[in-house]
């Protein structure tokens, strides 16, 4: 419960802002990455990151890594190679699954990023059961409530 509190706290200390849920580049995967695509999405991560605070911030992926894929395209050719390190550092991901290659182009082109994710075939995906697609194989439905 503790921790709960804790983020609990924290999460509504941040600016409703940063709640990004996507102001975004239209179009998928590294199709949607360009010079010329930056947006308020993306804009929010580098705004964010770039704070005077020494705190990690916490980037939730939930269907796809557009606005942070066009922040980190922005930042790397923009700023010298330390300060790229420094920016990807600060930097906490967490997704519930792979989207499109944009996902496999961040983690291999910033292999020091700290990125949390479980990437499977679309039908072991952690969220595949949240989507209400189908019946979501192994799972036990007697153990699930509903409300």
């Amino acid at each position: 419960m503790r921790s709960y509190q804790t983020f609990k706290h924290i999460t509504m200390a941040i600016p409703m802002q940063m709640h990004s849920s996507a102001v975004g580049p239209t179009g998928l995967k590294m199709a949607g990455v360009s010079d010329a695509r930056d947006t308020d999405g993306s804009n929010i991560v580098i705004t964010a990151v770039d704070r005077d605070d020494a705190r990690a911030v916490w980037v939730r992926l939930l269907v796809g890594v557009n606005c942070l894929r066009q922040a980190l395209r922005t930042v790397k050719p923009a700023r010298s190679e330390e300060d790229v390190l420094t920016f990807v550092l600060k930097i906490r991901v967490y997704a519930i699954s792979d989207q499109d290659d944009a996902a496999m182009w961040i983690r291999e082109t910033f292999p020091g990023l700290y990125y949390i994710v479980s990437p499977r075939p679309y039908s072991l995906s952690n969220w595949y059961g949240v989507k209400g697609v189908g019946d979501v194989p192994r799972v036990d439905k007697s153990k699930i409530e509903l409300s």
